[in-house]
């Protein structure tokens, strides 16, 4: 994640699966699957224990620390094994909870659940930072936001695709007015903001305009295996 300073400030733990016949899946080609058949916990366990693991090793190489941001599913908060691993390492005071950030979905933090309000209460208790992914595309109640213990919004990609080199203002649904009203939404409420999905230096330099601190996509490198972030993270010798 970038903009200012060209930096990188933090990573997002991606989940892939290689097929034995068709080759690397993305999420939305089996996740579905994963929830219907009850293995999205234990799947959910194994990402988050992994990104744990990654970013100690990292704060050990690393003279600027980097976030990693893990996605979370609504069946996972409140899991005893989520719970043991993050006592294993952040409870344990192995690794800075700040570090760690959870994305949840806009209709997981929008509906009013109790059990999962107390998860998300439980996990910002441990310092986690938690944040909505794909901002926008949902049904937000600003008075939901307003009390929700939330660090950061994601704007969505469909959004940052739309983008044009337009001045804020000609039209009231022009992307640009659109993600313009999200970032100072995000100011208003106290949050920061990351870009999805940029891809293009267009895009990049209409959001530095606006104002968006951070920025996430393709421009910056594609989703890559952590031996090869590591040397990316490391820099030139």
């Amino acid at each position: 994640m970038r903009f200012a300073g060209d930096t990188i400030v933090g990573v997002e733990a991606l989940l892939r699966w290689r097929h034995p016949t068709a080759g690397w899946r993305t999420p939305d080609e089996f996740l579905d699957i994963a929830e219907d058949s009850g293995l999205i916990v234990p799947i959910g366990e194994w990402v988050l224990g992994e990104a744990l693991e990654q970013l100690e090793a990292w704060r050990s190489l690393l003279k600027e620390p980097v976030w990693v941001s893990v996605n979370i599913s609504g069946r996972q908060l409140g899991d005893a094994g989520m719970q043991d691993i993050l006592s294993r390492h952040v409870v344990a005071g192995t690794l800075p909870s700040e570090l760690l950030r959870f994305e949840l979905t806009e209709s997981m933090v929008i509906e009013h659940v109790p059990a999962v309000d107390a998860d998300i209460a439980r996990a910002v208790s441990l310092g986690i930072r938690i944040g909505i992914d794909d901002f926008g595309t949902g049904h937000s109640s600003l008075t939901r936001l307003q009390h929700l213990p939330i660090s950061f919004l994601k704007i969505d990609r469909s959004f940052i695709s739309a983008l044009a080199d337009r001045p804020v203002g000609a039209d009231q649904r022009d992307p640009v007015t659109l993600v313009a009203a999200i970032i100072q939404l995000s100011r208003t409420l106290g949050m920061d903001i990351i870009a999805e999905g940029v891809e293009t230096t267009d895009q990049a330099d209409v959001l530095v305009g606006l104002g968006c601190p951070y920025g996430q996509g393709y421009l910056y490198g594609r989703p890559t295996a952590a031996p090869a972030m590591t040397s990316l993270l490391l820099g030139p010798e």
